[in-house]
């Protein structure tokens, strides 16, 4: 549903094997849902996801949303975070500590 071949869908399990584990609709939708809602499109996700599937994984309220917030207080605009988040995904796994450690 994100715009993921085959090949990259096995490639996503194969480097996260917990991802069969998720709920689709509990665990990855929402994670899916609010990156969408944040400016990133289709490819973005997708390309986002084949780089680094934990992400999915990742706790919208305690990780996801958090890195973000901490970006926007840098400054950052909200085409800035999309950029870097699909150069680095990773960036979503971050704490806010580490996050401006990195910056």
């Amino acid at each position: 549903q994100v715009g993921l071949s085959n090949d990259q869908v096995a490639k996503v399990i194969a480097s996260f094997p917990p991802l069969l584990g998720l709920s689709t609709e509990a665990k990855m939708m929402p994670t899916v849902r609010w990156l969408s809602g944040i400016g990133m499109d289709e490819l973005q996700i997708a390309k986002a996801i084949s780089m680094f599937a934990a992400l999915l994984g990742y706790s919208l309220e305690q990780n996801i949303k958090p890195t973000v917030q901490s970006l926007r207080v840098q400054g950052l605009t909200q085409p800035q975070i999309t950029s870097m988040l699909v150069k680095c995904p990773a960036l979503l796994g971050y704490s806010s500590k580490r996050l401006m450690q990195r910056m």
